[in-house]
C-alpha cells in the first residue's frame, strides 16, 4: 500500500472528508457498520452537507456513512484490481479511497467530469458478463459509495484514503466512454444466453420450498396499497424521482421495477439486493450466484429449512425461469390514502423544532424557563441571547476578511397570542437581567448601556445613541414599529441596517445655533441589540417585499414559534431561583470584566467550520430560483458567527483562557463546539423561518387569488375543505375554482373529492403540496 495512505482520525469530520471533496459531496447516514442506509428518502431530503452537526455526531459514534458525488464529481467504483490497474495513470493521481475488503481491495476514484449522466453504469466483463468489475456513479445521482473511516461489514477493516491530500482530476465524458464504457459494457449481441437446465418436476422452486414472501424482503419505501392488493412506492435501493417506480404483488409473490423494466420473485430480489447481482440479471442466475443466495439465506434465518432439503435438491443446476411479470400492475389509478396525504401536508407546514443545546448557561436558562413558564424554549434563548450580547458590546469583534462583525443581535420573537408565551419570555429576561448590563453610575458613552422600550422615532434613536453608544431596544408587541416604518418614520429601516452593521449614524438638524453652527447627532460606534416580539397574525398582515429588500428582515433572527400550551403558574422553588441568580452573576461579571477594555480587545478570526458550511450549503443552490435561499444563507452566515461568539464568551472555560492574557487585544479562534452549535441553530431553525418570512413578503399581493388561497391553506395547516376555504378567502365560487385549477396545474396543491358515510354530497379536500 502507498506510503501516502492515511487512516482518518475519529476526532474531526475534516479527517473523514478529504479537502478536495468539500463542496463536491453529500453525506447519507448508514446503519452501524453496514452499507444499508439508516433513513428513508435519503435520495431527496435526508442527505446532508459534510459539516452538518447531525452528520458529525453520527460519524463520531463510529457509524458508517455514504458519499453522494455532486457538482460534476463522479465516482469510479473499481471492484477488481484489473479495472483499477487499467485506468489511465493520470486518473490514478486523483483522490482515491481504498475499500475495506481484505483480499483484492477495491478503489473509489473521484473525478471531475461535466455532463455525466445521473445514473449508475455497471462495468461488466465482455467475455463473461456475469463478472462485474465495478461501476460509474454519476454526479447528483441516487447512488452512494461508503465513505472513509467507515467499517467494512465483512472484514471489520476501515475504508481509508490512498492519497488524502490529492486534488480531483478533471476528465471528459468522452474519455470515460473510451477508457471504460466501451471496454467493460457489452452490447446486447455480445451477451450470451444464460444456460438453463430443467428442474425435476417434483422438486419445486426454492421460493416455494422455503415459503419466501416478497413482502418480507422487498417492500417499497412509502408504500401505498392498491385495490388489487399490490404495494407501490419508491424503489428501496436506487430510489425514485416520482416516488412510484417500484411495486410488489404479494398474491403473485413477485416484484417489478418500472425504471429498469425488470422484476422477479423473492430469490431474484435477494440475488440483486444482497448478493451483488445486477438488477437486470437477477432473474437468470448462474449456479454460483444461486449458491450465494442459498448462503445468504442460511445466515438469515433459513439454515434449518435449507438443511432439510438435503443435497439431492441442489444436485442439479436450479431451474429459475424468468418470472412472468406481464399484467403485474393494473393501469388503474391507485386509491388515495387520505389520512396519509393529510398527515404529510400538515408535516410540510410544520417548521423544524429548536435544536437541543449543549450543556452551559444557555441550556441552564432554557431548562429554568421551561420550569417556571409555559413559553416556548426558543423564546427564552432569543431573550437571553440579546441580553448576553449587551454584556459583550463592541469589546469583542469577529474579523472575517475585511469585514468586522460585532455580536449585536436583532431578534424577532413571533408567537400565537397567549399560548406561546412570547411576552412572558421576553419580560422575564429583560426584568431579571437588565440590571446586570446597565450601570447606575455615570460612565463614558463607550461603556454606558441604555435600555429603551416601545415606540421611538428615528431622530430620537440617533439622539439617544449620541448620548450612550450601547442600547438594548425592547418592544413588547412591536406591530406599531412596522406601521411607523411605512409612514412618518420611514427612514428608520435604513438606519437600523447601518446600526446592525456597526456603521456610523448621524443626523444634521436644519436648526442652527446662535453662532450659525448646525446641530448634529452622531454615533460613530453604535452597538444596539433588538428584542422585538409580535404575533403570527401581525407578521402575516405587515409582511411586504420592502421589509425584506431593505435588508431589515434578513438581519433579524426569526424565532417564529409554532404551537404552545398554556398552563397555570406555580411557585418558583429555591433551587430554581439559585439557577437564575447564578446566570445574573455570570452576565454581570462578564460585563464588568470587559468594561475597562478598549473596543476590539478580543478578536475572533475566520472560523473554517462556519466558512466551509456556507460554501457547502450554497454549492448546489446556484440557480436563479434559489436567490432567496442564498440571501438567507448569507445572513445566516453572519448569524452563525454572532451566535458562536456569544456562546464562546458566555463559556466559563473560554473566559478563563481569554481573560488570563497579559495584554490585549487578543486574537483567538471560536471553539469548534460553539461554531457547530451555532450552525445547527442557524441551519435547522433560523433559515427555514427566514424562508417562511420571505415567502410571506413576496405573497402579499391581496388581489392575487392564488396567493389568497395559499395563505388560507397555511392558516389551516396545509389541509382544508373547500367550504372552509370559501369562508376564509371570501372569494366567489368561480374565483376560488379558477384559483384552485391554476394551483393544481402548477403542482402547489392537490384536490380530492370523497363522499363521507351518510352524506348525500361529496366533500372536496384541498391539500398543500
Amino acid at each position: 500500500m502507498s506510503s501516502e495512505t492515511a487512516e482518518p482520525s475519529p476526532l474531526s469530520i475534516n479527517n473523514y472528508i478529504a479537502p478536495a471533496l468539500i463542496g463536491r459531496c453529500k453525506v447519507v447516514k448508514l446503519v452501524g457498520h453496514k452499507k444499508r442506509t439508516l433513513e428513508t428518502k435519503w435520495q431527496d431530503i435526508r442527505n446532508y452537507s459534510p459539516h452538518d452537526p447531525e452528520v458529525i455526531e453520527h460519524i463520531s459514534t463510529g457509524q458508517n456513512y455514504g458519499i453522494i458525488p455532486i457538482n460534476n464529481t463522479i465516482t469510479i467504483d473499481c471492484d477488481t484490481l484489473e479495472i483499477y490497474d487499467n485506468l489511465p495513470d493520470r486518473w490514478k493521481e486523483s483522490l482515491t479511497l481504498i475499500t475495506g475488503r481484505e483480499k483484492n481491495p477495491g478503489h473509489h476514484v473521484y473525478l471531475d467530469c461535466k455532463n455525466s449522466p445521473q445514473d449508475k453504469i455497471t462495468l461488466l466483463d465482455k467475455s463473461n458478463p456475469k463478472i462485474q468489475h465495478g461501476d460509474i456513479r454519476g454526479s447528483n445521482s441516487n447512488f452512494f459509495t461508503v465513505g472513509a473511516g467507515s467499517i467494512h461489514p465483512d472484514t471489520g477493516r476501515k475504508y481509508i484514503y490512498k492519497n488524502p491530500n490529492a486534488e480531483i482530476v478533471s476528465v471528459t465524458w468522452e474519455e470515460i466512454e473510451t477508457e471504460l464504457i466501451s471496454r467493460y459494457t457489452p452490447t446486447l449481441t455480445e451477451i450470451p444466453e444464460p444456460s438453463k437446465t430443467k428442474r425435476k418436476s417434483n422438486t419445486g422452486s426454492l421460493t416455494d420450498k422455503l415459503g419466501l414472501r416478497i413482502e418480507d424482503f422487498a417492500m417499497p419505501d412509502d408504500a401505498t396499497k392498491r385495490p388489487n392488493g399490490e404495494f407501490q412506492g419508491s424503489h428501496p435501493i436506487h430510489g425514485s424521482e416520482t416516488g412510484m417506480n417500484f411495486a410488489i404483488n404479494p398474491k403473485k409473490n413477485v416484484w417489478h421495477c418500472f425504471r429498469c423494466k425488470t422484476g422477479g420473485d423473492p430469490v431474484s430480489w435477494i440475488a440483486y439486493a444482497h448478493c451483488n447481482v445486477s438488477e437486470t440479471d437477477c432473474n437468470n442466475l448462474s449456479n454460483e450466484q444461486f449458491k450465494e443466495v442459498i448462503n445468504w439465506l442460511k445466515h438469515h434465518g433459513y439454515s434449518k429449512e435449507i438443511k432439510k432439503l438435503g443435497d439431492e435438491y441442489f444436485a442439479e443446476d436450479p431451474n429459475l425461469p424468468h418470472v412472468d411479470i406481464s399484467g403485474l400492475l393494473s393501469e388503474k389509478e391507485e386509491p388515495i390514502n387520505m389520512d396519509k396525504e393529510i398527515k404529510e401536508a400538515k408535516d410540510r407546514c410544520l417548521l423544524p423544532p429548536f435544536p437541543e443545546l449543549e450543556p452551559g448557561v444557555f441550556k441552564d436558562y432554557l431548562d429554568f424557563g421551561n420550569i417556571v413558564s409555559y413559553s416556548l424554549i426558543e423564546f427564552h434563548f432569543a431573550s437571553l441571547l440579546t441580553i448576553a450580547s449587551m454584556a459583550i458590546g463592541r469589546k469583542v469583534v469577529i474579523k472575517v476578511g475585511m469585514t468586522s462583525i460585532y455580536p449585536n443581535v436583532f431578534a424577532m420573537v413571533v408567537g400565537q397570542t397567549t399560548i406561546s408565551g412570547k411576552s412572558v419570555a421576553c419580560n422575564m429576561a429583560v426584568d431579571n437581567f437588565g440590571s446586570s448590563i446597565v450601570y447606575e453610575e455615570p460612565l463614558a458613552k463607550f461603556n454606558s448601556t441604555n435600555i429603551i422600550r416601545g415606540t421611538i422615532s428615528e431622530a430620537a434613536l440617533i439622539q439617544g445613541l449620541n448620548d450612550v453608544y450601547n442600547s438594548l431596544w425592547y418592544w413588547d408587541d412591536a406591530a406599531g414599529f412596522f406601521e411607523d416604518a411605512t409612514t412618518w418614520n420611514a427612514h428608520i429601516l435604513g438606519t437600523m441596517c447601518s446600526i446592525y452593521d456597526g456603521g456610523v449614524v448621524e443626523r444634521t438638524l436644519s436648526k442652527r445655533s446662535k453662532r450659525g453652527e448646525q446641530y448634529k447627532w452622531s454615533c460613530p460606534f453604535p452597538f444596539m441589540s433588538l428584542l422585538f416580539n409580535t404575533t403570527t397574525k401581525d407578521i402575516e398582515q405587515i409582511a411586504s417585499s420592502r421589509l425584506f429588500s431593505s435588508g431589515f428582515f434578513p438581519r433579524m433572527m426569526w424565532f417564529y414559534g409554532q404551537g404552545g400550551q398554556p398552563r397555570k403558574n406555580e411557585d418558583v422553588a429555591d433551587e430554581d431561583k439559585e439557577i437564575l441568580g447564578a446566570i445574573q452573576t455570570q452576565i454581570k461579571d462578564l460585563r464588568e470584566t470587559l468594561s475597562p477594555m478598549k473596543m476590539d480587545s478580543i478578536i475572533f478570526g475566520v472560523c473554517d467550520i462556519i466558512e466551509d458550511w456556507k460554501i457547502d450549503v450554497t454549492a448546489d443552490r446556484l440557480g436563479k430560483e434559489d436567490e432567496a435561499f442564498r440571501t438567507a444563507i448569507s445572513r445566516g452566515f453572519i448569524h452563525a458567527y454572532k451566535i458562536a461568539a456569544i456562546l464562546a464568551m458566555m463559556d466559563k472555560s473560554f473566559q478563563k483562557q481569554i481573560f488570563g492574557s497579559v495584554s490585549f487585544p487578543v486574537i483567538t479562534k471560536i471553539p469548534d463546539k460553539h461554531a457547530l452549535m451555532a450552525i445547527k441553530i442557524v441551519e435547522q431553525y433560523l433559515i427555514p423561518r427566514m424562508m417562511l418570512v420571505y415567502e410571506m413578503c413576496n405573497n402579499i399581493d391581496a388581489k392575487n387569488h392564488q396567493v389568497i388561497v395559499i395563505k388560507a391553506l397555511n392558516h389551516f395547516g396545509g389541509v382544508v375543505e373547500r367550504s372552509k376555504l370559501l369562508r376564509q378567502t371570501r372569494l366567489g365560487k368561480r374565483e376560488l375554482d379558477a384559483a384552485l385549477s391554476t394551483l393544481i396545474e402548477s403542482g402547489e396543491i392537490k384536490c380530492y373529492s370523497e363522499t363521507k358515510k351518510g352524506a348525500k354530497k361529496s366533500t372536496m379536500t384541498v391539500i398543500k403540496q
